[in-house]
């Protein structure tokens, strides 16, 4: 997975400080850039645990639903 890299920058104060600059920024990496920042985090915090990073995966869980007979 090679996406584009996007850098930004802002400068204001911290009591004008709003949500608007990462919402903009999130939305310029796309959702592959968002993937690409959660894996590496995942990465990250499994070296941090001493745990090997090869063995990492996103969690699955499955759920069966059954309809109760009316």
């Amino acid at each position: 997975m090679s996406a584009k890299k996007v850098i930004m920058s802002k400068l204001v104060s911290l009591n004008k400080m709003d949500r608007s600059f990462d919402l903009e920024f999130w939305d310029k990496v796309g959702v592959q850039g968002r993937f690409q920042a959660l894996w590496q985090m995942v990465l990250e915090a499994e070296a941090i645990k001493g745990k090997n990073a090869d063995q990492s995966r996103l969690q699955r869980s499955v759920q069966n639903i059954k309809r109760r007979k009316s």
